[in-house]
């Protein structure tokens, strides 16, 4: 009768451990998941902007790809009256 108590006792006290182990391990794993969340979620909204921004600036690298061609016709232009001029004087 001892044994049985004593055997009882044990088990009781165990499973009230194994109990509130559980309910620190699933508090532990609600807020990895919502730490989960809030990370997936920010990335989200950061490739977003990143997609944004890539859009902006692939749009100014074209300008300047324009522009480039703009001032190289512009100098080539300049050289070819700068030889016209320097014909008429001599």
């Amino acid at each position: 009768m001892i044994f049985y108590q004593i055997a009882e006792e044990i088990l009781n006290s165990t499973t009230s451990e194994i109990a509130g182990n559980f309910s620190t391990l699933i508090t532990i794993l609600q807020a990895l998941g919502g730490l989960l969340a809030v990370y997936v979620i920010f990335n989200i909204i950061m490739v977003i902007i990143n997609r944004k921004r890539n859009k902006k600036l692939y749009k100014i690298m074209n300008e300047v790809e324009s522009m480039k061609k703009s001032i190289s016709s512009i100098d080539k232009n300049l050289k070819e009256i700068k030889n016209l001029l320097s014909k008429k004087k001599r």
